[in-house]
Protein backbone atom coordinates (compact mmCIF):
# COMPACT_ATOMS: atom_id res chain seq x y z
CA UNK A 1 0.00 0.00 0.00
CA UNK A 2 1.18 3.72 -0.68
CA UNK A 3 -0.43 6.24 0.57
CA UNK A 4 1.26 9.81 -0.14
CA UNK A 5 1.91 12.75 1.72
CA UNK A 6 -1.33 15.13 1.99
CA UNK A 7 -3.51 12.37 1.68
CA UNK A 8 -6.65 12.69 4.09
CA UNK A 9 -7.66 9.56 5.07
CA UNK A 10 -11.08 9.52 7.52
CA UNK A 11 -11.41 7.09 10.06
CA UNK A 12 -12.99 3.50 9.74
CA UNK A 13 -11.44 3.12 6.08
CA UNK A 14 -10.07 -0.34 4.61
CA UNK A 15 -7.41 -0.23 2.25
CA UNK A 16 -6.56 -3.24 1.23
CA UNK A 17 -3.05 -4.59 -0.04
CA UNK A 18 -1.47 -2.31 -3.44
CA UNK A 19 -3.66 0.28 -2.61
CA UNK A 20 -2.16 3.55 -4.26
CA UNK A 21 -3.57 7.05 -2.92
CA UNK A 22 -1.59 9.18 -4.14
CA UNK A 23 -0.88 12.97 -3.03
CA UNK A 24 -3.97 15.77 -2.73
CA UNK A 25 -6.46 12.76 -2.70
CA UNK A 26 -9.35 12.87 0.07
CA UNK A 27 -10.43 9.67 1.42
CA UNK A 28 -13.57 10.26 3.42
CA UNK A 29 -14.64 8.42 6.87
CA UNK A 30 -15.99 4.07 6.20
CA UNK A 31 -14.49 4.08 2.68
CA UNK A 32 -13.44 0.61 1.08
CA UNK A 33 -10.51 1.00 -1.60
CA UNK A 34 -10.04 -2.77 -2.66
CA UNK A 35 -6.83 -4.32 -3.78
CA UNK A 36 -4.46 -2.62 -6.65
CA UNK A 37 -6.96 0.48 -6.37
CA UNK A 38 -5.18 3.85 -7.58
CA UNK A 39 -6.15 7.21 -7.11
CA UNK A 40 -4.32 9.67 -9.25
CA UNK A 41 -3.29 13.41 -8.83
CA UNK A 42 -2.15 14.21 -12.53
CA UNK A 43 -4.52 14.88 -15.51
CA UNK A 44 -1.49 15.71 -18.03
CA UNK A 45 1.47 13.55 -16.68
CA UNK A 46 4.56 13.81 -18.28
CA UNK A 47 8.18 13.25 -17.40
CA UNK A 48 9.42 16.42 -18.89
CA UNK A 49 8.80 19.59 -20.37
CA UNK A 50 8.47 20.49 -23.59
CA UNK A 51 12.29 21.49 -23.54
CA UNK A 52 13.04 18.62 -22.45
CA UNK A 53 14.34 19.50 -18.90
CA UNK A 54 12.78 16.92 -16.35
CA UNK A 55 9.53 18.12 -14.28
CA UNK A 56 9.55 19.15 -11.09
CA UNK A 57 7.01 20.19 -8.57
CA UNK A 58 6.45 23.50 -9.62
CA UNK A 59 5.90 21.73 -13.38
CA UNK A 60 2.61 20.58 -12.36
CA UNK A 61 -0.38 21.13 -10.94
CA UNK A 62 -1.80 18.04 -8.25
CA UNK A 63 -5.42 17.50 -8.84
CA UNK A 64 -6.29 14.82 -6.63
CA UNK A 65 -9.43 12.61 -6.06
CA UNK A 66 -12.08 12.53 -3.30
CA UNK A 67 -13.85 9.43 -2.53
CA UNK A 68 -16.70 10.16 0.14
CA UNK A 69 -18.11 8.94 2.88
CA UNK A 70 -18.81 4.97 2.73
CA UNK A 71 -18.02 4.98 -0.86
CA UNK A 72 -16.29 1.69 -2.62
CA UNK A 73 -13.67 0.76 -4.79
CA UNK A 74 -13.49 -2.73 -5.66
CA UNK A 75 -9.98 -4.74 -6.92
CA UNK A 76 -8.08 -2.69 -9.60
CA UNK A 77 -10.46 0.34 -9.82
CA UNK A 78 -8.62 3.17 -11.39
CA UNK A 79 -9.95 7.02 -10.46
CA UNK A 80 -8.44 10.02 -12.42
CA UNK A 81 -7.52 12.90 -11.11
CA UNK A 82 -10.63 15.65 -10.74
CA UNK A 83 -13.21 12.91 -9.72
CA UNK A 84 -15.52 12.60 -7.09
CA UNK A 85 -16.62 9.00 -6.15
CA UNK A 86 -20.07 10.24 -3.88
CA UNK A 87 -20.98 9.13 -1.08
CA UNK A 88 -22.31 5.46 -0.12
CA UNK A 89 -21.14 4.84 -4.47
CA UNK A 90 -19.99 1.81 -5.26
CA UNK A 91 -17.56 0.80 -8.20
CA UNK A 92 -16.67 -2.10 -9.50
CA UNK A 93 -13.94 -4.27 -9.86
CA UNK A 94 -11.07 -2.81 -13.04
CA UNK A 95 -13.44 0.28 -13.10
CA UNK A 96 -11.86 3.31 -14.71
CA UNK A 97 -13.40 6.65 -13.21
CA UNK A 98 -12.69 9.73 -15.11
CA UNK A 99 -15.75 11.95 -14.02
CA UNK A 100 -17.59 12.19 -10.79
CA UNK A 101 -20.24 9.13 -9.72
CA UNK A 102 -23.00 10.10 -7.89
CA UNK A 103 -23.82 9.48 -4.54
CA UNK A 104 -24.94 6.05 -4.31
CA UNK A 105 -24.28 5.03 -7.85
CA UNK A 106 -23.11 1.76 -8.72
CA UNK A 107 -21.06 2.09 -11.65
CA UNK A 108 -18.79 -0.24 -13.62
CA UNK A 109 -16.67 -0.85 -16.71
CA UNK A 110 -14.03 1.13 -18.92
CA UNK A 111 -14.82 3.70 -18.68
CA UNK A 112 -17.32 3.54 -15.91
CA UNK A 113 -21.01 3.77 -16.61
CA UNK A 114 -24.10 3.89 -14.33
CA UNK A 115 -25.51 0.34 -13.93
CA UNK A 116 -27.83 1.11 -10.87
CA UNK A 117 -28.14 2.04 -6.98
CA UNK A 118 -26.49 0.77 -4.39
CA UNK A 119 -28.75 -1.42 -2.00
CA UNK A 120 -27.94 0.31 1.82
CA UNK A 121 -26.64 4.03 0.21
Amino acid sequence: MFVDADVVEGDRCKLENYVNAHRGAVVEDEVFLGPGAVLTNDRWPRATNRDGSVKGAEDWTCEGVTVRRRASASAGVVVLSGATVGAAAMVGAGAVVTRDVEAGAIVVGNLARRVGSAPDA
